[in-house]
This record gives structure tokens, C-alpha cells and sequence, in this order.
């Protein structure tokens, strides 16, 4: 009996440790098209590699991960954030829990743990086979799954018991033909997590200013979101757009990621509410210019570039504003709107929307429900999460539960022989 992992980055590692200790006996081999495994876990989390979160301020799983969330509400009753955490620390790496729950290796290097997953997938005897491209997958007569890969110009095919699935994503979408030609549903890859370009220069010339808390929206959707802002050279960045992305990702792709997005500055879009804040500052302050007033704690030049939206003199005595001023300037506070010119990247962050559907794959082992003995684990799969140390938590759940399942096919296998 023999296992093939396809793809050496988190997923396909975690799956090869965890098996080759449920099978001591078992030989596991990782095919990896890089001349590099774990490379994606390398430059992670701006380097510091974001390990995974402890989900105690996650009140609703949905909110953090846009695709799979009843599939993640399943893995991590099995495993919890406690006790993943745990395993990390047996195997050499001390974690630190930092703000939203967001956990870190003590070291706050990536390489604590690479180095950690390379150090035991070598003590417990899988083998890793760099540049190697896996050209195809064909199950045979007697129920083993044929693997044809690459090495340099040498073809060379080898029958494994099982195979798992873990390399895919945007980055090589053509990795994808050979599951939809065994029948698998794909959902098409498109990209995830990115930072926003706007049609504005008046706000680009504010680059580098942040604002603690707003509301976006994309225009025409429902798609919402909350959180720290940050205005960029070509437009937004910081966690509230890029949960924005992540929610609004397949609708952004379809519409070749234009639109309109929606910014509430003072962290609502109840313009209602903020017409009487800004009543209540305003008569607090009736003899000083609108220009000296901050409403909302904003940024000094954010408010000025607000005050000229709204046409709004910034010398005018708050005093003096008539009720459309009024009106024109808790519109932009709530709803500003901006005309989306495409994405940017967001550093340290690949993540893909789409892949293999999860009505595909067993749940309870991440077994194909069309091809036995073929499992997919990882960013193959139609799973993403919001920043924050998510999308690495799914890949080393499913990684997890495609070796237990592995593992239980294995020894039924061999107990029938």
C-alpha cells in the first residue's frame, strides 16, 4: 500500500506527517512541481507566517470564511483551535496569541515553521520529490490510481493505493482539468483578498492614512463589510477590504472587479445617525469653522477632502450651515461613493475563491465521492477565509482529516487482502 501527495505546501505536509504517524508502515511520497516545499507558508503573514487563530472573538463561522463554512464548522468541532495549537507546540513550535486571536509562531519567523514540518516529515520517513510536475491521474482496473509526472524531460508512471490531492489555485488553474475530467464540479478560480484600485487622486494624495473603523459596501450587492482602512497610492487596502474581497470576490471577478464601492468613513452607513451627530458637534461648536472640527476622530486632511465632496466650505461657521450642506456631508461620511478600476495585491496573502466543489468530497474523510481512494485537501478545494490566519487553518484541518481518512481506507484495504 502506498500513498501520492500532490502539492508540498501546508495541506499536502500536514496530511504526510499526520499519516505516516497514524501508518508508521506506510509509504508516503509528496510530489512538488517547486523546487521548494512550503514556500506559501515561507512568505505568509508578511513573513511571520500567521499559523492559524483561536476563533474566540468568531461568533459565526460564515463571517470568516465566505466559501466553506459548514465544512469548517464540522472540522473544527473534530479539531478545535486549542488543540491544533497544542500540536504545533509539540512538534517545536511556541505560538503567541496576538489581537483577533490571530496566533504566530514566538519566533515570529515563517521558518520556525517550515523548519519544523521539514524536520519531522524527514524523521518519520516521507519522501519529497521536488520538481516534479504530475502530468495525470488514471484509476485502473484493479482500483489503484496511476501517476504520471514529469522530472526535468523523464516521464514516469507509478500505481499508489491512494491519492491526495493538495496543490491548486489561481496561480495554475489548468490544474484543475484533470479532477472536472474524472466529473468532479469545479467552481472557476478567481482571486481573493486584494486591496482595491480607485478612480481617485484626491484621495490617493492621502496615502498612507488610516482610519480605525468604516463600513464598505459594493454598490447594487449586499455584499458589506467592516474594519480598519488603510487609503493606498491606488486606492484602499487594510482588513476591511480585503473581508470585503473575500465575501465579493466571485462578484468582482464576473464583473472583471469594477463597480462602485460604498465607504462609510465614521463607521456607519445610518446617515440618518450621523446627520444628528453631526447636529449635536456642530451646535457644541457653532462659532468655530467647519475646517477645526473633526467629526468622528477622522484623519485632519481625510476631513478636509470630505468637507470639498460634500462642498462644504471648510471656513464656514458651523453655525452657518444650511440643511442640504448638512445633508450632502452625512451622505458622504456614510456612502461615499468611488469607482473601482480593478485590485491590487495584497502582500504576503494568495489565496483563491473556487476549486474543487465541497459536494465532491466526502466530508467526514475528504474522500472523492466519484473516485475512490482520490482525496483533496487544501486550496484545491472550494474553502476560503478572510485574513487572519484562517485560510491556513482549513488547509491543515483538511490536510488532517484526508490522512485520517486515508488512513481508515488503508487498513480496510489491507485487512481484505
Amino acid at each position: 500500500m502506498s500513498t501520492a501527495i500532490l502539492g508540498g505546501g501546508a495541506a499536502g505536509c500536514l496530511l504526510a506527517l499526520r499519516l505516516k504517524t497514524l501508518l508508521p508502515h506506510e509509504p508516503v511520497v509528496i510530489f512538488e512541481r517547486s523546487g521548494t516545499p512550503l514556500a506559501k507558508v515561507r512568505s505568509t503573514g508578511g513573513g511571520r507566517c500567521n499559523v492559524t487563530n483561536t476563533f474566540a472573538h468568531v461568533d459565526d463561522i460564515a463571517a470568516v470564511y465566505p466559501r466553506g463554512a459548514r465544512l469548517m464548522s464540522r472540522l473544527l468541532r473534530a479539531t478545535p483551535p486549542k488543540t491544533l495549537m497544542q500540536w504545533w507546540e509539540s512538534i517545536g513550535v511556541p505560538l503567541r496569541v496576538e489581537a483577533e486571536g490571530r496566533v504566530f509562531p514566538a519566533s515570529q519567523q515563517s521558518d520556525t515553521v517550515v523548519n519544523a514540518l521539514l524536520t519531522h516529515l524527514q524523521r518519520v520517513g516521507v519522501e519529497l520529490r521536488t520538481s516534479c510536475d504530475v502530468q495525470g491521474v488514471e484509476r485502473q482496473a484493479d482500483g489503484t490510481l496511476l501517476l504520471t509526472d514529469r522530472h526535468g524531460d523523464a516521464l514516469s508512471s507509478t500505481p499508489f493505493a491512494q491519492v491526495a490531492v493538495t496543490c491548486g489555485g489561481l496561480s495554475r488553474p489548468e490544474a484543475f482539468a484533470p479532477w472536472r475530467a474524472m466529473g468532479h464540479e469545479i467552481a472557476a478560480p478567481c482571486p481573493s483578498l486584494f486591496g482595491l484600485r480607485l478612480e481617485a487622486p484626491a484621495l490617493a494624495a492621502l496615502s498612507g492614512v488610516t482610519v480605525g473603523e468604516v463600513t464598505l459596501a459594493l454598490s447594487g450587492t449586499k455584499v458589506r463589510a467592516e474594519g480598519p482602512l488603510l487609503i493606498t497610492r491606488q486606492g484602499v487596502s487594510g482588513p476591511g477590504v480585503l473581508r470585503l474581497s473575500a465575501y465579493g470576490a466571485r462578484l468582482l471577478a464576473d464583473a472583471g472587479h469594477r463597480g462602485t464601492l460604498l465607504i462609510g468613513w465614521c463607521g456607519t452607513s445610518d446617515t440618518a445617525s450621523a446627520l444628528s451627530e453631526l447636529h449635536t458637534l456642530f451646535a457644541a461648536h457653532g462659532g468655530r469653522t467647519v475646517g477645526s472640527v473633526r467629526a468622528f476622530d477622522l484623519p485632519s486632511r481625510l476631513w478636509a477632502l470630505l468637507l470639498e465632496r460634500a462642498e462644504v466650505p471648510a471656513d464656514r461657521r458651523c453655525a452657518e450651515l444650511n440643511r442640504k450642506q448638512l445633508n450632502r456631508l452625512a451622505t458622504v461620511l456614510t456612502a461615499d461613493a468611488y469607482a473601482i478600476a480593478g485590485r491590487t495585491t495584497h502582500q504576503g496573502e494568495f489565496v483563491t475563491c473556487g476549486g474543487v466543489s465541497l459536494s465532491s468530497v466526502s466530508p467526514k474523510t475528504m474522500e472523492s465521492k466519484l473516485v475512490p481512494g482520490l482525496f483533496f485537501a487544501g486550496e484545491v478545494l472550494d474553502i476560503d477565509g478572510v485574513t487572519g490566519g484562517y485560510n491556513l487553518t482549513a488547509a491543515w484541518l483538511t490536510g488532517l482529516t484526508a490522512a485520517e481518512g486515508i488512513a481508515r481506507r488503508a487498513t480496510q484495504t489491507a485487512a481484505q487482502l
